[in-house]
């Protein structure tokens, strides 16, 4: 092949590369993976053919339910955010309406994990559940030997029924 030829068919080459990887981009098949630092937590999450995949959301949180919830929380915010803006700025961008619509049917359709830990009232140490607990066999053992009102009033207030 002479060197004319040769130059041709790499162009073309290219240019039909291009091209694939322009359509490809377009309809997003590709999985693409998003990280995104918001008001202090990282978010993660991915989008398939312009949809945010709801069970990426936060993924490598999943095991701490409380980082879990906060990230989640902070993702439905990202989205609404994006939202927001992209509806506020309309942009040129050959890809504009299609990232309107996936981050803003994710500000609609994703629902954040709400979550909190705290501690029970009265503080739910082992030692103060054990003594509950013994107070109530207790007053199971009393009801069971002498069947009165009292004995029931004092079984109810330290088994709670």
């Amino acid at each position: 092949m002479d060197p004319l030829s040769s130059l041709f068919a790499v162009f073309l080459d290219q240019a039909g590369t291009d091209i694939g990887t322009r359509m490809l981009d377009a309809m997003n098949t590709n999985l693409e993976t998003v990280i995104v630092e918001h008001e202090g937590e990282r978010v993660s999450f991915q989008h398939h053919l312009w949809q945010v995949r709801p069970q990426s959301v936060c993924a490598d949180h999943r095991a701490h339910i409380d980082k879990f919830a906060r990230c989640t929380k902070a993702a439905h915010e990202v989205f609404q955010l994006a939202c927001e803006e992209l509806q506020a700025n309309p942009r040129r961008h050959p890809y504009y309406r299609r990232v309107r619509r996936m981050y803003c049917a994710a500000a609609t359709n994703f629902a954040p994990t709400q979550a909190s830990i705290e501690w029970a009232d009265g503080g739910s140490s082992e030692a103060s559940a054990a003594t509950s607990t013994e107070e109530c066999r207790l007053a199971q053992a009393a009801l069971l030997s002498e069947n009165t009102p009292e004995t029931r009033a004092q079984r109810k207030k330290a088994c709670g029924y």
